[in-house]
């Protein structure tokens, strides 16, 4: 990373489904095509509504280079 990028980390939540998808369809490239192209928003939107579902994506320039994902068990 060089000095004048900016990376932000922050807790996705309800609002921020795009950035999800986003992030995974990205970054996970092991998963199956159909897979990612039915992971709808409603979907995402109630995962990150749950407070046991952790997704945190670090993004540079608006565009995710990683994320996280855990739950509260």
């Amino acid at each position: 990373m060089s000095q004048d990028q900016n990376m932000l980390v922050k807790r996705l939540g309800v609002g921020d489904e795009i950035l999800a998808r986003q992030a995974i369809s990205r970054l996970k490239t092991e998963t199956p095509r159909d897979i990612m192209d039915d992971l709808e928003v409603e979907y995402l939107r109630h995962f990150l509504k749950c407070d046991n579902n952790y997704l945190i994506v670090a993004v540079i320039d608006e565009v995710p280079v990683g994320f996280v994902l855990a739950y509260r068990l």
